[in-house]
């Protein structure tokens, strides 16, 4: 081949030259491109190597401590692979350098280019590795800028995994003391939030919002008692869900459990004591209530709560001591006012009784409460006028409740007792209107019971007999309901005896000793002609009421028809010492006489009637006398 190129002449060798130059450029060129292509494919190795580690994350679906722990995990595998990748990057870049080396060795060879030209070559090539270094530096300034960034994030996965690797050669002891302040902290924050719900339901008003805070507080305080046995507060919440629940036994041993731990805390024996006045122990809660007062006396419901467990033991003096002291701790705590009126009722202190009502009225203008029962302590003490007058007032300020209803059903009471029957018939109407606002069905038949007995007073019997029968229907052991429809029922035309004595028998089997059903079996014996039993049942209910003018008219009459004439005498001329305007019992002795042979007595008795009160049961007097003249 050299000696091919020694035959060349000048001008073939320099065109040689020239072509041969251009060979080298472009080979060059293409041996830059080669390379630039293989480190673009390296590139996207790379990357696709990185974006698989972040996909490793998806698992951290745990809790936060299994978040960290998995976290770092995941760290350790990026920086592992973050470091294979370094060195098949470096494994490359001298495959590059010797695969670089191989083709310009190469290239001479072929070309047996000689030396001279070797210095043009060189030349060429140098410009060819001068643009190779230039796109090859770019390419390795970003590696190198990645792996820095690698590196620095496997220094930050290394130095938690070395603090970790510290932290689990900690010595046993330190651990558990490590531990043991963990759950310290744990449970002084459980505490902390019970406290705050007891706070919380201290303030509570509503019912729901109670309850709702109550089965809150005793799922934590169960949780708490699980490793604090003696925690004072969750026995309170406990007891606190215990009297919730009804079982008064077991709220009064979990509120001794938090005493045990505090003996200072006032509200614990607040609350013994209104336990213990539910299980009817009053000496025991007496005794509850002191000592909380010992430890605040400034709590005003102690002092009434004191109040009414004395009340319960019949001790109203001392009762009326710590009532009035919860009104001097607090000056509108209600309660207490209107408790002390009804001690001063239940004491018979009738002036202190309408003062303190009064109080409560001024004092509190919505409390209907007190206008009605100061209403009752009028009525009950003969006072009819003013009772009417507390009541109209009450009903002028009322809405249609239960209230209003109970008021109109009092007031038609005392209308009645005042003979305005007309205007008693107009409120027990409206009361009976409005009964389904009370919820008791014995409280209905009350007021149902009050009408037919106003209706019956004014001569209306079918309608009273309709309205008693009602009322046993909402209470079939309503006694006077039973009594009344039975003495209605006998002056009709003709009566239903069997029904009469049914009505009867259930009302004395009720209450043998009641003096209007024992008042009523004698009439009821009266009609029957069964005398001797009609004297019985008149000389009892004459021993229940022995000055009652009604019943000893029936007795002598009884006496009259079963012959038993001395007595009808003595129980007639003793009705007419104690009313010498007893018409009745005049005509009534007249007949005891007439039995008795007695013409002159009997006809003294007749003429006396006939001459003071000539349209007396005239007929039956003239035709007496006619009798005495046959005689």
């Amino acid at each position: 081949m050299m000696k091919f190129y020694r035959n060349f002449t000048k001008e073939q060798k320099r065109q040689l030259k020239r072509k041969s130059k251009y060979v080298c450029g472009i080979a060059a060129i293409i041996i830059i491109l080669l390379l630039i292509f293989k480190c673009g494919i390296r590139d996207d190795k790379q990357k696709k190597s990185k974006a698989q580690a972040p996909s490793e994350q998806k698992i951290l679906e745990f809790s936060e401590d299994s978040k960290i722990i998995e976290e770092d995990k995941v760290g350790e595998k990026i920086s592992g692979r973050e470091k294979t990748d370094e060195k098949g990057k470096s494994d490359e870049k001298k495959s590059d350098g010797r695969e670089l080396s191989d083709k310009e060795k190469s290239g001479e060879s072929r070309k047996g280019i000689e030396k001279k030209d070797d210095v043009n070559k060189n030349t060429a090539e140098n410009k060819g590795d001068s643009k190779q270094k230039s796109s090859g530096k770019s390419a390795e300034k970003a590696e190198k800028q990645s792996a820095k960034k690698s590196a620095g994030k496997s220094e930050e996965k290394s130095a938690e995994k070395k603090s970790r690797e510290k932290s689990d050669k900690t010595s046993p002891t330190e651990n558990k003391k490590l531990d043991e302040a963990r759950s310290t902290e744990n449970k002084s924050s459980q505490s902390g939030r019970l406290e705050n719900l007891i706070e919380k339901l201290n303030d509570a008003e509503l019912p729901a919002e109670k309850n709702k805070l109550i089965d809150e507080g005793a799922e934590l305080a169960k949780k708490i008692i699980e490793t604090e046995p003696e925690n004072e507060s969750a026995h309170y919440m406990l007891s606190v869900e215990a009297q919730k629940n009804k079982n008064y036994e077991q709220a009064l041993r979990e509120l001794e459990k938090a005493i045990v731990k505090n003996e200072n805390n006032y509200l614990y024996y607040y609350d013994k004591g209104k336990i213990e006045y539910i299980l009817k122990k009053y000496e025991d809660a007496i005794s509850s209530f002191k000592h909380s007062m010992s430890l605040n006396d400034s709590f005003a419901q102690t002092c009434y709560n004191l109040g009414l467990s004395y009340v319960k033991i019949g001790n109203e003096n001392e009762a009326l001591i710590y009532l009035t002291r919860s009104t001097k701790i607090n000056q509108n705590y209600e309660k207490g006012y209107l408790e002390i009126a009804r001690v001063y009722n239940r004491l018979g202190k009738f002036e202190q009784c309408v003062k303190a009502y009064e109080t409560v009225i001024q004092k509190f203008q919505n409390n209907f409460q007190a206008m009605m029962e100061l209403g009752s302590v009028y009525y009950q003490n003969g006072k009819l006028a003013e009772a009417e007058k507390q009541y109209k007032s009450a009903l002028s300020k009322l809405q249609k409740s239960e209230m209003q209803t109970l008021t109109e059903y009092n007031l038609s009471t005392v209308l009645f007792d005042e003979r305005k029957y007309e205007e008693a018939q107009n409120y027990a109407r409206l009361a009976y209107e409005k009964k389904d606002f009370i919820s008791n069905n014995s409280a209905k038949a009350n007021i149902v019971y009050n009408y037919a007995l106003i209706e019956n007073t004014l001569g209306k019997t079918e309608a009273a007999i309709k309205l008693y029968n009602e009322a046993l229907t909402l209470n079939p052991n309503h006694v006077k309901a039973m009594i009344n429809l039975a003495s209605s029922m006998m002056t009709l035309k003709n009566p239903d005896f069997d029904r009469v004595y049914k009505l009867l028998s259930q009302a004395y089997s009720a209450n043998k000793d009641n003096f209007e059903v024992n008042n009523n079996l004698g009439s009821y014996y009266i009609l029957k002609n069964d005398f001797a039993n009609a004297v019985a049942f008149y000389e009892k209910a004459s021993k229940i009421k022995p000055n009652d003018t009604e019943v000893q008219s029936n007795l002598g009459n009884a006496y009259l028809k079963n012959g038993n004439l001395e007595e009808a005498k003595r129980v007639f001329n003793e009705l007419i010492s104690k009313n010498a305007k007893d018409w009745d019992s005049y005509v009534n002795l007249a007949k005891v006489y007439i039995q008795l042979r007695d013409k002159e007595n009997a006809r003294k008795n007749l003429l006396f009637v006939k001459a003071n009160q000539p349209d007396f049961r005239t007929e039956e007097v003239n035709s007496l006398i006619l009798l005495l003249v046959e005689l």
